[in-house]
């Protein structure tokens, strides 16, 4: 994932913090977590989607909360 501009480094324990350096990097985030939420995060998400929405002029569908089945999806 170098190629994208992510990097990690160890906060304290293991905690890991992750930056994302890039649109593209950014958008793979937003692509692999969308509509994976079950909880208010969501309203957060949502929230990031808006502003990479209107800072990049790109076009990001808002996320709905996740309502599967925790049997079949936890």
């Amino acid at each position: 994932m170098g190629n994208i501009g992510l990097r990690s480094f160890q906060i304290r324990g293991n905690t890991l913090r992750y930056i994302i350096g890039d649109l593209k990097g950014i958008q793979i985030l937003i692509n692999l977590m969308h509509g994976k939420f079950r909880t208010p995060k969501n309203i957060t998400f949502n929230n990031l989607i808006k502003f990479i929405n209107n800072k990049c002029s790109i076009n990001i569908a808002e996320s709905n909360l996740d309502t599967s089945n925790f049997g079949n999806n936890s």
